[in-house]
């Protein structure tokens, strides 16, 4: 490991209740009470600012994405060993900060239970990996007490998804557990009907006994979740002592475990106190996380797991008896006209699990999996993007379907989709995916803008390009490219993409594009606004 020392990451305990959990609690000892206090002000002030300034694009400019521009200090937190090491035993080595960030203040409203768009703003790009491609760095520079609007977890939830798809073939931009749940619901003053709507939503989901954790913490901790995490801001009390902030970080994996990144002694990760619904997903994903590729160990509890994938009652048993119907059938070949049905002729949730499935299931799956992309619904040939990522399919005739799809399907979600998909194969056969036909879609008028989420016009396909050049590799032609297209986008996020994949190469492949890259840092440098002047007195 570079620049931190080993006791930093994650022993085997840490990282399975990460896995099985979702999250984890961090104390960063390293930094004074004093540090937490100037975040707080720093906190306060960019809220301050916001409200002054008003409008409608202040969660863009001051609130949001400007962040370490305007707090400079925030990269003391970022990179002290507590943040890194921690990181890096979940994403490994050169995972890369993605450009959006934010800090939240609790007001007197509640947030439901949702998962965060995996684009920025409540956008929709890909389907949910279950492996820890992504996650979340929450930070709390004040104590955070029950009156002062805790984030509130439901552990364990990660791996489970709710429908998007909407019947007209356009589908809903955030993932609310409850989509039917109004605004004027969460801002009820009676609070029992409230607690009781709430409760509501988690029962919705559907899976008994499920936990709801309140995260009280001292001043100066943080959180790392699992991007995927079901996770709600509660309402600041009047009688809270003190306001509350949550600054909001992403971060995303760039490179295919090869061996354990944490501090890993066990073969398989250590169970908790009673069985979960996760554990047989935890195991995949513990045996890749330590360099095993697809080889799991997983218990398989179900004689029937087709009938019940079709028949479950709720996403989590829906999600376990998919991981088990994939593992049969790698050895069972038998299956997978079964899995190739349910793919193609099932219910969305359904669907949905074939993609885990598919990709439990292995090279035999891949004839299905081709079909799939070459489906005439575009609703399977988005889940089969999502099955050749999640088995790294690595052949020509998949990586060239998926090219084809990127640049041709007319099904926005398929053409972004295929581009998540070309970046997490890349990590295993980069030579496989041409970063020049990746550029070809950052090309003006190629990839049209298709979203204003967020008060922003924005292209999901093109941003999921970004993403996926942060995987591929580049040699000195593609960076020179890559500068010229990615920096000119007006798409901030492509840009903010483009950056970190430059940044990621300028010592080791050095060139034309350097210039071009410091000549666009210098022209969007963010100019921080100055302390206001003292009033004269008298």
């Amino acid at each position: 490991m570079t620049g931190i020392g080993r006791e930093a990451l994650f022993d085997d305990e840490r990282m399975s209740s990460y896995l099985h959990d979702g999250y984890v609690v961090l104390a960063p000892d390293e930094l004074p009470a004093s540090f937490h206090e100037e975040m707080f002000q720093a906190a306060c002030a960019v809220h301050d600012d916001a409200r002054a300034i008003g409008g409608d694009s202040n969660h863009l400019q001051v609130i949001g994405d400007n962040l370490r521009a305007r707090i400079p200090a925030l990269d003391r937190l970022l990179d002290c060993d507590t943040v890194q090491g921690a990181l890096t035993s979940v994403l490994g080595e050169d995972f890369v900060l993605h450009p959006h960030h934010f800090v939240h203040e609790a007001t007197p409203n509640d947030q439901s239970f949702h998962q965060d768009g995996n684009l920025p703003w409540n956008e929709r790009a890909h389907y949910r990996t279950h492996r820890p491609n992504w996650a979340m760095l929450f930070y709390y520079p004040q104590r955070v007490t029950e009156e002062s609007g805790p984030t509130e977890v439901l552990p364990g939830t990660q791996y489970w998804t709710t429908d998007f798809e909407r019947d007209d073939g356009t589908w809903h931009r955030g993932d609310a557990a409850d989509k039917t749940l109004q605004r004027e619901e969460l801002a009820n003053d009676d609070l029992a009907a409230r607690d009781r709507r709430i409760g509501q939503v988690v029962d919705l989901l559907g899976v008994p006994g499920l936990e709801r954790r309140k995260l009280t913490v001292e001043a100066g901790s943080l959180v790392l979740a699992n991007y995927d995490l079901f996770h709600r801001g509660t309402r600041a009390s009047a009688e809270a002592a003190s306001r509350r902030f949550m600054y909001k970080f992403y971060y995303f994996r760039t490179q295919e475990p090869r061996e354990a990144s944490w501090r890993n002694a066990s073969t398989s990760p250590i169970a908790g106190a009673s069985a979960n619904p996760v554990d047989g997903v935890v195991e995949s994903i513990w045996q890749w996380l330590r360099g095993g590729g697809d080889d799991c160990r997983m218990w398989v509890s179900s004689e029937d797991p087709v009938r019940g994938v079709e028949n479950a009652a709720a996403e989590n048993e829906r999600v376990r008896l998919a991981y088990e119907l994939g593992l049969q059938a790698r050895d069972d070949h038998s299956l997978l006209p079964e899995l190739e049905r349910l793919l193609t002729t099932g219910p969305e949730s359904v669907r949905r699990a074939m993609g885990y499935a598919l990709g439990v299931a292995g090279p035999a799956a891949e004839g299905v999996v081709l079909r799939g992309l070459k489906h005439d619904d575009a609703r399977v040939r988005r889940v089969a993007c999502l099955a050749a990522a999640e088995g790294r399919f690595e052949s020509e005739s998949i990586v060239a379907r998926l090219l084809r799809c990127l640049e041709g399907d007319p099904d926005d979600l398929v053409r972004s989709n295929a581009a998540y998909s070309l970046g997490n194969i890349a990590r295993v056969v980069p030579e496989r995916v041409p970063a020049a036909r990746l550029l070809a879609r950052l090309q003006p008028g190629a990839e049209p803008d298709n979203s204003a989420n967020g008060g922003m016009t924005r292209s999901t396909v093109r941003e999921s390009v970004a993403y996926a050049l942060n995987n591929v590799r580049l040699d000195a032609a593609d960076l020179d490219r890559l500068a010229e297209l990615g920096l000119a986008d007006h798409d901030r996020y492509v840009r903010g993409l483009a950056i970190t994949a430059l940044e990621r190469h300028v010592g080791a492949c050095p060139g034309d594009w350097v210039q071009r890259f410091v000549t666009h840092l210098s022209a969007s440098r963010f100019s921080e606004r100055p302390p206001r002047p003292a009033l004269a007195s008298g």
